[in-house]
C-alpha cells in the first residue's frame, strides 16, 4: 500500500468497504486458538426489563404494554407459548369500588363481565380470592367440577394454568395474576416457585394504577358534584369514571352524563313544631318590650341628671313604639325598634355615661343585659331557639340511628332538613342499587317503619317537653304517594329533584299539604300529638289502615281513626287523609 492509501485508511477507520477493497480477506490466513466465555443473562435481563415496564405509569393499563410484558414473561420462564393475564378485582365483591379499573387483561376478559359472579361459585378465580392462595392446575382437563369459566379456558386452548391473588398491605385481594400454557404439566411447582419472585412487582403495579384512577375519579367527583349520599355514591363515581374515559379518548368537550334513577318510590314525612311562628313572634315581642322598658327606665334616670331635650324626644318614641308593639306585632316593628335602639338610644347613653359619672352604673347595667353580638335583649328568643334545637336534635338523632339499620336492610336515598322541626325524604327502588335486590316487600316494610317511627318521634318529643326552656310539641305528617317516579341530580343546584312534568305533581302536593285544613272548617290537618297520612287512592287508604291496625295492636295509637276530606288547595283538590292519635 502506498503512503497515501495508508493515510486514507487511517482517516476512515469505520469505512468497512474501503478497508475490504484495499485489504481483501482472501489475501490473509489466520492460525491459532480463540477462547470465548459466554454468560447467559437472559433471565436477569428479562426480569430487569419487566421491572422497568411495571414501574411505568401506564405499564398495565394498555394492551400493547401487556403484550410486551407477556413476551418478557415468556423469556423469563423460557416458555415461548406462555400466556399472561392480569386484572384488577375487589374481593369480597360487596367491598368493591363503584367504578371500573382499566386493568382488565385476564384470559376471560372478552367473554365474561365479572369473574366473581355468584353463578361462577367455586371457580378457580373464586377459590384463589377466597383462600388468598396461589392455585396451580397442571392439567385443566382433570379439574372438576368445572364452572363455565374453566370450560371457556379449555375452549381457548389452555391446558395448565397458575392463578395468583394480588394482596395489598391489609391482605385484601386487589387483583389476579395468571399464566397459562397450551400443554398439560408444562406449568408445575418449579414454575410456580419462580413466579412468586415477580408477584410483588405486579402487586405494586396494580396498587399504583388503582390509586391513580381512584384519585382522578375523586377529582372529577368533587369538581362536578357536591358530597352525595353514600347509598348512591356508586352512580356518581361511575359517571366520573366514564367522563375520564371520554377525556382519555380525546373528547375534550365531554360532559358528565345525567344522574337519573327511574321507578323509585318516595317516602316523605315531617315532624313540625306546632305553632312555631306564633311562639317565635311572642318571644320577639317579649324581648323587644323588655328592651324598651329597660331603655325607658335608664333614660328617665338620665333625664334627672342631664337636661337634654333629646332625651324627652326619645322617651316619646319609646312609648309610641311600645304601644304599637303591645297592640299588634309584625316584622316591620322589629326592624324599626332595633334601628331606634341602635341608632338613637344607645349612642346617647354611651355619650352620657362618659360625661356624667352618676349615670355610669345605670347605663352599664343596661348594656350588660343586652346580647353581646346583637346589641339587644335576646332572652326569650334564645330560649325558644334552644328549645327548637333540642327538639330537632332529638328527632335527627333518632332518624340517623334508624337509618343505620335501614341501610343494612336495603340501601336507599335519605335526606333530612331542619327548620322548626324536621322533614325528611326517602327514595327506594331497584335503580338505586348496584346489585338488584329490591322487591315490593321492601316498600311495604319501609312504609310500616315510617308509621312506627312517627309514633316514636311523637313520644320522644313529648318526653322531652319538660326539659325544654320553652315547652314545644310536634304534629306529624306522612305523604302516602304510592306511584313510582324518577329523580334527577340537578347539576346547577347540586341536589336531587323529581324528573319529568308528570312527576312534578308530587313536589307541588308535598309543599302544600302541610298547610292544609279540613274541608268545611278552619281546623289544620296537622295537630299536636297526631299523625296525618295524606293519600291519593283508595288502595293507599286500605294499605295504611292495615298499618294502623297493627299499631293499635302494639298499643302505640288510640282506636280512633279519622278519615278526612282536605279542603281545596292550589292545584289540588279532593285529597283525603287518615289521622290517628299517638298514645304517649
Amino acid at each position: 500500500l502506498s503512503e497515501a492509501q495508508i493515510n486514507q485508511l487511517l482517516s476512515n477507520i469505520y469505512d468497512t468497504d474501503l478497508w475490504l477493497y484495499h485489504l481483501p480477506p482472501e489475501n490473509f490466513a489466520f492460525h491459532g486458538i480463540v477462547t470465548t466465555t459466554l454468560l447467559d443473562i437472559t433471565e436477569e435481563e428479562a426480569l430487569s426489563r419487566m421491572k422497568q415496564q411495571l414501574l411505568r405509569k401506564d405499564g398495565i393499563t394498555e394492551s400493547t404494554k401487556i403484550e410486551a410484558l407477556e413476551n418478557l414473561v415468556r423469556t423469563y420462564f423460557n416458555l415461548p407459548d406462555l400466556r399472561l393475564g392480569i386484572t384488577a378485582i375487589d374481593y369480597p365483591v360487596e367491598d368493591s369500588v363503584a367504578h371500573k379499573y382499566k386493568i382488565r387483561f385476564d384470559f376471560l376478559a372478552e367473554d365474561f363481565e365479572h369473574l366473581l359472579d355468584p353463578e361462577f361459585s367455586n371457580s378457580i378465580y373464586e377459590k384463589v380470592c377466597k383462600y388468598k392462595e396461589t392455585l396451580l392446575i397442571e392439567d385443566l382437563e382433570k379439574f372438576n367440577p368445572k364452572t363455565p369459566l374453566e370450560k371457556k379456558l379449555l375452549e381457548q386452548g389452555f391446558r395448565s394454568i397458575i392463578v395468583v391473588p394480588l394482596l395489598d398491605k391489609t391482605e385484601k385481594v386487589i387483583g389476579i395474576l395468571e399464566i397459562g400454557s397450551p400443554r398439560s404439566y408444562e406449568l408445575h411447582s418449579f414454575v410456580e416457585l419462580k413466579l412468586k419472585e415477580v408477584v410483588t412487582l405486579f402487586t405494586l403495579a396494580v396498587e399504583r394504577s388503582r390509586e391513580e384512577i381512584d384519585n382522578r375519579v375523586e377529582a372529577v367527583l368533587r369538581a362536578q358534584f357536591t358530597a352525595v349520599h353514600p347509598s348512591v355514591e356508586w352512580k356518581f363515581v361511575d359517571a366520573s369514571y366514564n367522563l375520564l374515559e371520554k377525556r382519555d379518548r380525546g373528547e375534550t368537550q365531554a360532559s358528565v352524563e345525567p344522574i337519573v334513577f327511574k321507578d323509585v318510590f318516595p317516602l316523605y314525612g315531617q315532624a313540625d313544631i306546632v305553632g312555631s311562628s306564633t311562639i317565635r313572634n311572642n318571644a320577639i315581642q317579649a324581648d323587644l318590650l323588655d328592651n324598651l322598658e329597660r331603655a325607658k327606665r335608664v333614660l328617665e334616670k338620665c333625664n334627672q341628671v342631664a337636661h337634654y331635650p333629646l332625651i324627652n324626644q326619645l322617651l316619646m318614641k319609646i312609648d309610641r313604639a311600645a304601644a304599637r308593639l303591645r297592640e299588634e306585632f309584625n316584622s316591620n316593628d322589629e326592624t324599626g325598634i332595633v334601628d331606634l335602639l341602635h341608632s338613637e338610644v344607645h349612642p346617647i347613653l354611651t355619650h352620657l355615661r362618659g360625661r356624667y359619672a352618676d349615670l355610669a352604673g345605670a347605663v352599664t347595667n343596661y348594656f350588660n343585659h343586652l346580647d353581646t353580638e346583637l346589641g339587644i335583649i335576646y332572652r326569650e328568643r334564645r330560649a325558644f331557639e334552644e328549645s327548637v334545637a333540642m327538639v330537632n336534635q332529638e328527632i335527627s338523632m333518632y332518624l340517623e340511628k334508624e337509618q343505620r339499620d335501614l341501610q343494612k336492610m336495603l340501601p336507599h336515598y335519605f335526606e333530612k332538613y331542619q327548620t322548626d322541626g324536621v322533614e325528611y325524604e326517602m327514595y327506594i327502588g331497584a335503580s338505586l342499587l348496584r346489585q338488584p335486590e329490591y322487591c315490593e316487600l321492601h316498600l311495604q316494610n319501609f312504609r310500616l317503619w315510617q308509621m312506627t317511627a312517627m309514633c316514636e318521634i311523637t313520644r320522644r318529643v313529648e318526653a322531652l317537653k319538660g326539659k325544654l326552656p320553652v315547652p314545644l310539641t310536634t304534629a306529624q305528617l306522612i305523604f302516602a304517594y304510592t306511584t313510582s317516579l324518577s329523580i334527577r341530580f340537578r347539576m346547577d343546584e347540586k341536589q336531587f329533584d323529581v324528573d319529568g312534568a308528570y312527576n312534578v305533581r308530587y313536589e307541588i302536593l308535598k309543599k302544600r299539604i302541610d298547610k292544609a285544613i279540613i274541608e268545611g272548617t278552619n281546623e289544620r290537618l296537622t295537630q299536636e300529638g297526631k299523625i296525618a297520612i295524606v293519600y291519593l287512592q283508595e288502595k293507599d287508604r286500605q294499605e295504611y289502615l292495615e298499618y294502623i291496625e297493627y299499631l293499635q295492636h302494639k298499643d302505640m295509637i288510640t282506636n280512633e281513626v279519622e278519615d278526612l276530606l282536605i279542603g281545596k288547595l292550589q292545584g289540588a283538590q279532593g285529597l283525603r287523609a287518615l289521622r290517628v292519635t299517638v298514645k304517649m
